[in-house]
């Protein structure tokens, strides 16, 4: 070969060269793959099983029912189910990881604590391969309940009492079978929390508020179970309606009105003593009450509410009346 002759073939081969190490690394992604790679396969084998679709509970829904079941439409090629429930949204940490052969799971041996709770359910094939995951549901469990049969349960007070602002209440729990092994809790909202108190357990109300009241029993064997109400607290007193104040009657016997108040169960017509007479007092259950006076003489009076737990209201606003 002579000097400065360059082969004829030199820059063909340098173009099949470097083509062929083009295609040998070649990045996955950038258009030129195998036919037959494994991720191919892979992913045919994720598109031929669906996710499955939830249906029940409802996303976002509240439910209290103790056995709750978690529901979802059927895959034809699923030979199995894998259930996940979690407190966080992104499944970091998981209460529940259970593997199912139907399209359904109840929770018959799981306690299900009070709060919001997130799912999802993906399926899996008889050859080990998953579908991808289903959308996510959340819901609300507004009761806790105890891995036995025995239901925590609020005696006293009622659902949906009303109270006087100042006034006391007893508050008694109790176990549904009786048992008196728990460990008890009460919670009065802001008021705050006792633990393990004899019942009753004696709550004095110096704010008006609406108050959530909740009772909940932990069981030895672990679990526990919790009952609650609404308790409202108000601030307010009778408003007198007749006789007007200074009000001078025809004769001595005199008819006394006021309004009905909120949580009055009864109410006491209270006419303070003067000179001439000893102060009077008067157990009503209605709106009214007939006084016949025996003596003569200005009097004053006001009317107090009772409330179903025995508390007295705030005095309504003093009236006078003068008996001939």
């Amino acid at each position: 070969m002579k000097k400065g002759i360059r082969p004829e073939y030199s820059w063909a081969a340098h173009i099949v060269i470097l083509l062929f190490f083009f295609l040998s690394a070649a990045p996955a992604g950038c258009g030129i793959e195998s036919s037959n790679s494994p991720q191919d396969e892979e992913i045919a084998e994720e598109e031929g099983i669906t996710a499955p679709i939830l249906r029940a509970p409802a996303d976002g829904s509240t439910v209290t029912t103790p056995n709750l079941v978690l529901d979802w439409d059927d895959v034809s090629s699923a030979s199995a189910f894998e259930v996940q429930l979690s407190t966080a949204n992104d499944f970091a940490t998981l209460e529940l990881n259970r593997e199912v052969t139907t399209s359904s799971f109840m929770f018959s041996d799981f306690v299900l604590n009070r709060g919001m709770h997130f799912w999802r359910v993906r399926a899996k094939d008889s050859e080990g391969a998953f579908s991808p995951w289903s959308t996510i549901f959340s819901f609300t469990m507004a009761t806790t309940r105890t891995k036995g049969t025995s239901q925590a349960k609020i005696v006293s007070p009622e659902a949906d009492t009303t109270i006087f602002k100042g006034g006391s209440i007893d508050c008694i729990g109790a176990m549904s079978d009786g048992s008196c092994s728990h460990v008890c809790l009460w919670e009065f909202g802001d008021m705050g929390t006792c633990e393990d108190n004899p019942s009753p357990l004696a709550v004095r109300f110096n704010e008006a508020g609406v108050y959530l009241l909740r009772f909940t029993a932990f069981a030895p064997e672990g679990g526990e179970s919790s009952d609650e109400l609404v308790l409202t607290v108000v601030d307010e007193s009778p408003v007198p309606v007749s006789p007007d104040d200074g009000y001078t009657p025809a004769g001595r016997m005199v008819e006394f009105s006021w309004e009905p108040l909120q949580g009055a169960d009864s109410y006491v017509l209270f006419i303070p003593g003067n000179v001439e007479a000893d102060g009077l007092s008067y157990p009503v259950t209605g709106l009214s009450s007939e006084v016949i006076f025996t003596h003569p003489g200005e009097y004053c009076w006001c009317v107090y509410a009772i409330d179903s737990q025995g508390n007295l209201s705030a005095c309504s606003p003093l009236r006078t009346i003068t008996v001939p």
